[in-house]
């Protein structure tokens, strides 16, 4: 019994290595790595637009920017929920 107990908690934690920190916040492992990647890249992307809206330079190109950022969302979304197969 103490062994089958020792073989979970050592399963466990490697799962939880191989998940990293975004795997842990969305689920996941190894096999949703990409579904990380874009989680990563839209929570940055939302994050520098905020700084961008909330910043007080009047020279700043801010609808350029927010433009931007918005197909970069776009598009690491379209990557994520795209077609998997052909």
């Amino acid at each position: 019994m103490a062994m089958k107990v020792m073989d979970l908690h050592q399963s466990r934690q490697e799962r939880l290595l191989d998940m990293g920190f975004i795997g842990r916040l969305v689920g996941g492992g190894a096999v949703h790595k990409p579904g990380n990647i874009v989680v990563l890249v839209v929570f940055l992307c939302f994050l520098f637009a905020l700084v961008i809206i909330f910043t007080h330079d009047s020279d700043l190109p801010r609808k350029e920017i927010i433009f931007s950022l918005i197909s970069v969302i776009t598009l690491s979304l379209g990557y994520y929920f795209g077609k998997k197969s052909e």
